[in-house]
């Protein structure tokens, strides 16, 4: 073999041996079994099962009160923000028709009962010479023919009492119906609660065809968290399971709720968020959360978590911890 290539074998064998001690002193860690800065970091396991959006809602949700008939509104007497009570008075629309009806039912029950009185008077008179007659009958002072018509004048008057009784109760009845009437002009509100939007406007108009909204009520009831999930995670969230509630405006905040109900059927999301990776077709299960004393307005959309069994809702967790270095 000739000097040259045994000097190119012997360099090719030094190259090599170099090149895997730098790769091995990289691998190394540094000196004093300090971890280096860029060592990975390792998290802690996930304490939620399922992560969902949710949406802030109240039972039943928020109620569209409507007028009754239609008509032009003449006075509004709430404003929004109100606390409201069960049949309290919203607003008013023009009855001067309605008014003049009840006037006119009044008076036919006034003259209904008068007749009433008058043929009530008409009987006990007939009853009245009827007995006169009858003692005087057997002494035959009184012919029989006298005795018979005063006794039909009493079946006359008791037909017509009849007659009267019924025309009465017609005429209160129409009463009863003009008030109802006068009634439905007025917009109370069906239940207790906060007035938070308001629609009607003196002058206004109201429409029972294309019926015409004239408040928004927000009943008073605890508020709820609609939230919706994946097939995927049904299995991972029941009834009575802790939620953390985080508002999406801020996140550094965290409220605690349940799990109140799970729908039985799939429907097509109405939640998005605002990366929209969601599947427009994709179909979830609604889960109901308690949000029992939040100040979550009605509409603002949160992050709804479920806590894994034996994981305590609302509970301050350690942050993630840099992995240790590898002994010598």
């Amino acid at each position: 073999m000739s000097r040259k290539t045994v000097s190119a074998t012997a360099l090719a064998v030094i190259l090599t041996a170099a090149a895997s001690f730098s790769l091995t002193a990289c691998n190394m860690p540094a000196p004093g079994g300090k971890a280096d800065p860029k060592a990975e970091v390792k998290a802690p396991p996930s304490p939620y099962a399922a992560i969902a959006n949710g949406k802030v809602d109240v039972e039943g949700g928020v109620i569209e009160v409507a007028a009754r008939r239609a008509g032009i509104v003449e006075e509004v007497l709430v404003q929004e923000g109100d606390t409201v009570t069960k049949g309290q008075i919203l607003a008013r629309q023009e009855n001067r028709d309605s008014l003049l009806a009840v006037n006119s039912a009044r008076a036919q029950v006034r003259q209904a009962e008068s007749q009433l009185a008058l043929t009530q008077v008409t009987i006990t008179t007939a009853q009245r010479e009827y007995d006169r007659l009858a003692m005087l009958a057997p002494s035959n002072f009184v012919a029989q023919q006298k005795l018979d018509q005063a006794r039909d004048a009493i079946a006359t008057a008791q037909a017509t009492l009849g007659t009267q009784q019924a025309a009465v109760a017609t005429a209160r009845a129409q009463l009863a119906q003009a008030e109802y009437n006068l009634d439905l002009t007025i917009v109370r509100a069906p239940m207790d609660g906060k007035i938070i939007r308001r629609y009607a406007n003196p002058g206004g108009g109201a429409s029972t065809l294309n019926v015409s909204t004239m408040f928004d009520l927000e009943p008073a009831v605890p508020h709820i968290i609609r939230s919706e999930i994946v097939e995927s995670s049904i299995p991972d969230v029941s009834v009575g399971q802790e939620v953390e509630i985080i508002p999406e405006a801020d996140q550094t905040k965290t409220y605690i709720g349940k799990v109140i109900r799970i729908a039985a059927t799939f429907g097509a999301r109405k939640l998005k968020s605002d990366s929209g990776n969601e599947a427009s077709d994709e179909r979830v299960v609604e889960v109901v959360v308690s949000a029992d004393g939040t100040p979550f307005l009605i509409g603002q959309r949160v992050l709804v978590k479920y806590m894994k069994p034996g994981e305590k809702a609302g509970v301050k967790r350690e942050a993630p911890k840099p992995a240790e270095p590898a002994k010598k």
